[in-house]
């Protein structure tokens, strides 16, 4: 059934025109993030084999049919890693921060062909938070990217890093060429003054 524009009430109003707005707001792109040797010495402790990376049977939501691996870097409002301390390069230069909500390396290993995991939102219980941002750092170079709702898409490109509007459902699409895909999400909020 098709609603008629009259029967929406101002709820549903309100919620139409911020799902609209979120859709227009653009996403920011910045490559060589890091200075060189900053981004290598991270790239050698991500990459290293003291990093404890932990199984998850699915990437978005339960029975998704996909795994990835990660390792927790920080949530509710304290570092869950001794790899806390190497992203702080990271952490400094988020723009206008506010306070963090949490910060999640990802691992995506190849797959025969490009999967689309899915729209979804990094941290739900933040929706409504007119300041809530999410940043996707790329830690390599792969034929995987992140693909927007509004079909903007951007290409994994080692030490570029991609800024957005938290509530930008967003996916992540596997890359067929690399043997795996490492990002940090980060997610924040933004001081408004």
């Amino acid at each position: 059934m098709v609603k008629s524009y009259l029967s929406y009430s101002s709820s549903d109003w309100f919620h139409l025109l911020h799902y609209k707005l979120m859709m227009q707001l653009p996403v920011k792109v910045i490559d060589n993030y890091l200075p060189k040797e900053e981004f290598k010495t991270l790239q050698n402790i991500f990459y290293g084999s003291y990093m404890d990376w932990h199984c998850l049977d699915c990437i978005n939501e339960k029975n998704d049919g996909y795994f990835q691996f990660y390792h927790m870097l920080y949530d509710k409002n304290m570092p869950m890693s001794e790899a806390w301390r190497d992203i702080l390069p990271l952490v400094k230069r988020i723009p206008n921060l506010l306070s963090l909500l949490r910060i999640k390396a990802n691992l995506l290993t190849r797959t025969p062909q490009h999967d689309f995991h899915g729209y979804h939102l990094d941290i739900s219980t933040a929706q409504g938070l007119d300041n809530h941002k999410t940043a996707i750092y790329y830690m390599n170079t792969t034929n995987g990217y992140t693909q927007f709702e509004d079909g903007t898409k951007v290409e994994g490109i080692e030490n570029r890093i991609v800024i957005f509007d938290g509530e930008k459902k967003h996916s992540s699409v596997s890359q067929t060429d690399e043997p795996y895909r490492v990002v940090i999400n980060l997610n924040w909020l933004e001081s408004t003054s």
